[in-house]
């Protein structure tokens, strides 16, 4: 008599890369999630508020004829040309601030009568147009060294001055510093989704939710 039959194991486990007794993927995951949340979010606005209207010893002047380049985003850098060497700077408030400087507000209106008399449209992003006209001008950068991230630092623009104009004001530049002291709150009710989804996904594997014991 035959008593041959077909025994099946008891247990079935599956085969897991893990990292501290957790799934790899998990705890990666996790990891970047936090190191974004760190880097990209609150230490931004921590640098932002550590962040102070600098003192005349710390301010520091350039000049040369005024030139601007493409950013990120659709942004503008400005900068100044002296002779083969080009200088750029920084109008960014913040690490994740737009990159736009504290342009006087009557330099945009008077951009946008030209535009009116000339049957051209006004919705559009006028800094661009601005340093197009300005480009190859005689001017004076004052800046100051401003630290964004922990690995980011960058010469921040106080005043502008073109061809004898003051077209940004260290007065318009201290008003956003100290914004951006008083809207600290704001930025954190801005994060706050995303830093709940951090906290939600580090516990879920700290707490070892997603694996189960197979017997």
């Amino acid at each position: 008599m035959n008593n041959q039959y077909n025994e099946k194991p008891e247990n079935i486990t599956e085969h897991r890369y893990l990292i501290l007794d957790r799934p790899a993927g998990h705890v990666l995951f996790c990891l970047i999630t936090i190191f974004y949340c760190v880097y990209c979010v609150l230490t931004p606005i921590f640098y932002a508020l550590a962040t102070d209207f600098p003192e005349e010893k710390d301010i520091h002047y350039s000049e040369g004829l005024f030139t601007y380049r493409d950013a990120v985003n659709k942004n503008y850098q400005i900068g100044v040309r002296t002779g083969s060497s080009t200088e750029f700077f920084s109008c960014k408030s913040s690490y994740l601030s737009p990159n736009l400087c504290e342009i006087d507000r009557k330099y945009y209106d008077k951009l946008k009568e030209h535009l009116k008399k000339n049957n051209k449209r006004t919705n559009v992003i006028l800094e661009p147009k601005l340093y197009q006209q300005w480009q190859d001008k005689p001017a004076i950068i004052s800046w100051f060294w401003q630290r964004y991230s922990i690995f980011g630092i960058d010469k921040r623009v106080i005043r502008v001055i073109i061809d004898g104009e003051e077209v940004v004001s260290g007065e318009n530049v201290r008003k956003t510093i100290i914004s951006n002291h008083d809207d600290w709150w704001i930025n954190i009710a801005m994060s706050l989704p995303f830093i709940l989804f951090t906290f939600v996904i580090t516990r879920q594997v700290i707490l070892n939710k997603e694996i189960k014991n197979e017997q």
